[in-house]
């Protein structure tokens, strides 16, 4: 049973528009299946967790560990969706649990976090099923500083810069293209097998460890 009627959420709107929502975005994941269409199943639990944004309420849906999603595999998929509004700025927005929920038929309200928790809810008494893309993708921001590999109590750990060396703006993606504004996007290196590699070496120095993520959820029928 999950802890969603222990947290005393409040009842304000969650700015989604549920029926107009704008190109699928989602979470990450902690485990590395190639990028693909899957098909996930839900898991038997979910945690949920409050968290802020400004000054609005908002929930993450962890589906850690053993209550990641199962893949035909049999593998777990651990990531954590929220109902964190995304999207241009005067255009609609939407949330990747909105996303997940309407992937799996759940037709109820979407207007508080307690809706959300409750479709949620739903869809795992109800077992159900949805596809979803595994997306690999990067961004060295520039912004803030670059991560390391260094030795940690015997352990190699990717760590923040201790010189305060910032990013270099490079964009990592599946295949090498350019962005219709020019800017572009480097392919993520393979390995010997043609995979691609979930930890490498940005031109920067950079440690890279790519988190892949869920998008473009849809009903499996």
């Amino acid at each position: 049973m999950s802890n969603l009627n222990e947290l005393n959420l409040s009842d304000e709107a969650v700015d989604v528009d549920v029926d107009n929502m704008p190109e699928q975005f989602g979470g990450g994941g902690f485990i590395d299946p190639q990028p693909g269409d899957y098909v996930f199943s839900m898991p038997k639990d979910v945690t949920f967790k409050p968290m802020l944004i400004g000054n609005a309420e908002r929930i993450n849906a962890e589906f850690i560990g053993g209550n990641g999603f199962k893949m035909e595999s049999g593998e777990r998929f651990t990531t954590r969706l929220s109902n964190m509004s995304r999207g241009r700025k005067d255009g609609p927005k939407g949330a990747a649990l909105a996303y997940l929920l309407q992937a799996v038929g759940f037709s109820g309200r979407l207007v508080t976090n307690l809706d959300y928790g409750h479709g949620v809810e739903w869809a795992i008494e109800k077992q159900k099923s949805f596809k979803a893309y595994v997306e690999w993708r990067f961004y060295c921001n520039p912004n803030k500083p670059r991560r390391i590999a260094a030795e940690v109590d015997g352990r190699t750990k990717l760590i923040e810069d201790p010189a305060g060396t910032k990013g270099c703006g490079r964009s990592f993606g599946e295949t090498a293209y350019v962005k219709g504004n020019g800017d572009k996007v480097n392919a993520i290196p393979t390995n010997g097998s043609g995979e691609l590699t979930q930890s490498f070496k940005c031109v920067c120095g950079g440690a890279i460890r790519i988190f892949p993520e869920l998008i473009n959820f849809r009903s499996v029928g």
